[in-house]
C-alpha cells in the first residue's frame, strides 16, 4: 500500500509538472498582432501607435510582434471599425465618430470652440471611457475595447480671405467636416464636404475661400502656408476631433495574461506619451511655418471676441450633440457637463500652447 501511494503520489507530481511546463510553453508562445490604421507614417497618432508597438515587442522580449497595414491600406477609414468588429484587424487607429457617426454617435462629443488644448482633450476623453459606463458601452456593445484616445492638434481657419470676426465669414465656402462644419454653418458659412487633398487643391484654384478641419501640424506639413493667403484661429476654434486606438475584445481577452498586461499597462501610459510628441510635432511645425511662411498673415483673435464666437456657437453644439446622444442614453446632459469638467481640470495642469502662437512667439524673436 505504502509503494503503491509513493508511485501515484509521484506520477501526480509529474503530471502537474508537465501540465504547469505546458501551460509554461503556451504562454512563451509567438503572437503576432494585425494593427490598421488610415493615417500615413509620420503623422502624430501613428507616431504614437508606433512607439506603443515597439514598446510591447520589447517589454515582451520579443514575443509579441505586430504586422502593421498604414494609410488605409488593409481598411479604409471608414472600415477600421466595423473591420474590427468583426475581426478582420486586431487592433485598430481610427475616427469612428467621423466614418461611422451612426455607430459611434457619443464619440462626437469633442466638439470646437471648447478648448484648443490637445492634451486636455485626450485625458478627458481617456478618463471620460474609464469613468462612464454608457461611453464604454458604445465600444464595448459592438465587441470593441477602446485602449487610448488622441486628440488631433487644434484646427484654424486657411483662407484667401482676411476674417478677424464673425461678420467676414459670411457667405464663405470652408472646407470643414463634423463639428466644425457645423460651427461654420451656424456662423454664416457654408461648409464644403471635400477629402483633406481634395480641400488643399480646392482652395488653391479657388475653387473654395476657406481650409479648415485641419490640424495645425498636419496643415503645415502639406503646405497651406503656402497656399493661403490668412490663418486664423477663428475664435480659438480648437480641437474638434480624436483619433481612437481599439482592441478587438474577442481578441483581447483570448491572449495570455503577460501579453494583457503589458498591452494594458502601456494603454495607461499612452496619453503621456501623447503629450511628448504632439508638444515636439507642434513645436517643429511652428518653426517649419516660421521659415516657410513668406507673405501669409497669421490672425489671432483678441480674447473679447474669442467670447463672441463661443456664445454664438456652444448653445447649438450642444444641443445638436444632445440631440444624437439622447437616442443613446438616458444621461446625456450629465456625460456632456463630465466630459465638460474633465477638460477644464486638464486645462489647469497642462502647458500645451497652440501652433499659431508658437509661430507668433517665433517671428517676435526675430
Amino acid at each position: 500500500m505504502k509503494i503503491a501511494k509513493i508511485v501515484a503520489t509521484t506520477c501526480l507530481a509529474a503530471f502537474l509538472g508537465l501540465s504547469g511546463a505546458a501551460h509554461a510553453d503556451s504562454s512563451a508562445k509567438p503572437l503576432k498582432l494585425i494593427y490598421a490604421g488610415y493615417i500615413s507614417r509620420g503623422g502624430t497618432a501613428t507616431l504614437v501607435d508606433e512607439w506603443f508597438m515597439q514598446e510591447v515587442t520589447r517589454r515582451t522580449n520579443g514575443r509579441v510582434t505586430f504586422e502593421a497595414y498604414y494609410s488605409g491600406s488593409l481598411l479604409n477609414a471608414a472600415d477600421l471599425y466595423p473591420g474590427l468588429s468583426r475581426g478582420a484587424a486586431d487592433i485598430v487607429t481610427g475616427t469612428p465618430q467621423a466614418y461611422n457617426p451612426q455607430e459611434y454617435p457619443l464619440s462626437s462629443i469633442v466638439v470646437p470652440y471648447l478648448t484648443d488644448n490637445s492634451i486636455a482633450v485626450t485625458d478627458a476623453f481617456n478618463d471620460l471611457y474609464k469613468e462612464n459606463a454608457d461611453f464604454r458601452k458604445e465600444f464595448e456593445g459592438k465587441g470593441v475595447q477602446m485602449l487610448w484616445a488622441a486628440a488631433f492638434p487644434e484646427t484654424g481657419l486657411w483662407s484667401n480671405k482676411k476674417v478677424t470676426g464673425i461678420a467676414d465669414l459670411k457667405g464663405m465656402r470652408i472646407r470643414s467636416a463634423l463639428g466644425i462644419a457645423q460651427a461654420f454653418e451656424i456662423l454664416g458659412a457654408t461648409p464644403v464636404a471635400m477629402t483633406f487633398t481634395e480641400g488643399v487643391d480646392a482652395l488653391k484654384r479657388g475653387a473654395i475661400d476657406g481650409m479648415s478641419s485641419a490640424p495645425f501640424d498636419s496643415a503645415v506639413s502639406v503646405g497651406l502656408p503656402k497656399v493661403a493667403k490668412f490663418v486664423s484661429d477663428a475664435g480659438r476654434m480648437g480641437i474638434n476631433s480624436v483619433s481612437i486606438t481599439s482592441v478587438n475584445k474577442r481578441k483581447f481577452d483570448s491572449l495570455d495574461a503577460e501579453a494583457k498586461k503589458v498591452i494594458l499597462d502601456l494603454a495607461g501610459e499612452m496619453p503621456k506619451k501623447y503629450a511628448e510628441i504632439v508638444d515636439k510635432k507642434i513645436q517643429l511645425a511652428a518653426e517649419k511655418f516660421a521659415a516657410e511662411a513668406g507673405d501669409i498673415t497669421v490672425i489671432t483673435t483678441p480674447e473679447k471676441e474669442v467670447e463672441a464666437w463661443r456664445a454664438k456657437t456652444a448653445d447649438k453644439l450642444k444641443a445638436d450633440w444632445l440631440e444624437v446622444a439622447n437616442k443613446r442614453t438616458k444621461n446625456a446632459d450629465a456625460m456632456f457637463q463630465q466630459y465638460v469638467s474633465l477638460v477644464r481640470k486638464y486645462e489647469k495642469v497642462s502647458a500645451y500652447k497652440p501652433g499659431l502662437d508658437r509661430y507668433q512667439e517665433l517671428k517676435e524673436k526675430k
